[in-house]
């Protein structure tokens, strides 16, 4: 009966100890999830701060961000709002204006005109908001085709380029009037895009076919699909047009490729983190910075012969994703999601 008393005491105190362990163990993923940790220590970049935007549910997670005249905005994927962001001010952080321009759900990629008018893609409705960047009010609804994501803005044809993943389509809206002018149909699925004014064509990744399609918006046509050998799920994209190389952001295999636009070749190949989303270029340094969403950011160099090799790797908050840097003061901005609390920018300051 004693020996009964004691195995039963013991079974209830490991018991307990696995509830309380366990317990722990959700504490702090919670934990780490909802508070702002400041993120590693970085050779190339020094953390200045973080600047909160507004909660949009339990789960608040952003997406697509433009620099525009001091100002940063950011589009948030679960409230389908547009945040403007002041940054004038030295060392912005937690006292930065912050408007807002409410929307549906799934507010994704952002192009300025001319610093004065906007347009932001909704998924949610399958509509681009033209908007006065000013005021950040809407003053029109175009309708375009489903699930629109990357939006790019072309200056020499005037054109506004709204890739629609779900339909494999471009829409092409005139940027001065609001209406849409023309499509381009692609071979696959679209994510982001860039344009290239010295060739006068656009570059888009094509996620489903690991290739990069080259589009003349001037006859909406696709001229050529290059493939893209090691990149597994291409998505970021950026340019370097002076030096005519193209860096392709691989999210399924956690590889940046740079790619000689001349010869269409792969001339370097870069080992990144896990679930890598986008890429922001810093002409000025001749530096990349790829956001890994499983909480790494990538700092890749140029080197002589200009190829690109990872610098370093550097901690931050899980969910952040998309990153951007400013070329006059060479800040990097971070956006990451916020569960339960607010979802973040963290700003970092070259060194």
């Amino acid at each position: 009966m004693f020996k009964s008393i004691s195995v039963s005491a013991r079974v209830l105190r490991m018991r307990v100890a696995v509830v309380l362990g366990l317990g722990l163990l959700l504490g702090l993923c919670l934990l780490i999830c909802i508070y702002p940790m400041q993120p590693g220590n970085s050779r190339s970049l020094r953390f200045e701060a973080h600047i909160a935007l507004p909660r949009s549910g339990i789960v608040s997670a952003l997406d697509y961000m433009a620099l525009e005249g001091g100002h940063l905005l950011v589009t948030s994927i679960t409230s389908g709002d547009l945040y403007d962001v002041e940054l004038a001010a030295p060392g912005a952080g937690r006292s930065s204006t912050i408007r807002t321009l409410p929307g549906v759900g799934h507010a994704h990629g952002i192009a300025i005109v001319d610093g004065k008018v906007g347009f932001v893609a909704r998924a949610g409705s399958n509509v681009v908001d033209r908007f006065d960047r000013l005021s950040l009010r809407s003053t029109r609804k175009i309708g375009v085709a489903d699930d629109p994501d990357a939006v790019v803005f072309d200056p020499l044809t005037r054109l506004v380029y709204v890739a629609a993943g779900d339909s494999r389509i471009a829409s092409l809206i005139d940027a001065d009037g609001g209406d849409i002018v023309g499509q381009v149909d692609l071979p696959g699925r679209p994510e982001f895009a860039v344009v290239d004014l010295k060739s006068r064509l656009l570059y888009q990744n094509l996620s489903n076919l690991n290739s990069v399609a080259t589009v003349n918006l001037r006859t909406s046509k696709v001229v050529s699909v290059w493939g893209l050998p090691g990149c597994d799920g291409p998505t970021g994209m950026a340019i370097d047009a002076d030096e005519r190389q193209l860096f392709v952001v691989c999210s399924t295999n956690s590889k940046l490729l740079v790619l000689d636009l001349q010869t269409q070749q792969v001339v370097s190949t870069v080992s990144v983190g896990l679930l890598s989303d986008s890429v922001a270029f810093d002409s000025g340094l001749k530096r990349l910075y790829v956001a890994g969403g499983a909480g790494q950011l990538t700092v890749a160099s140029r080197a002589a012969d200009s190829r690109y090799a990872a610098t370093e790797t550097i901690r931050t908050r899980i969910g952040s994703h998309t990153v951007a840097v400013d070329p006059l003061t060479h800040k990097v901005y971070l956006a990451s999601a916020g569960i339960i609390a607010a979802p973040r920018i963290s700003v970092f300051i070259p060194q």
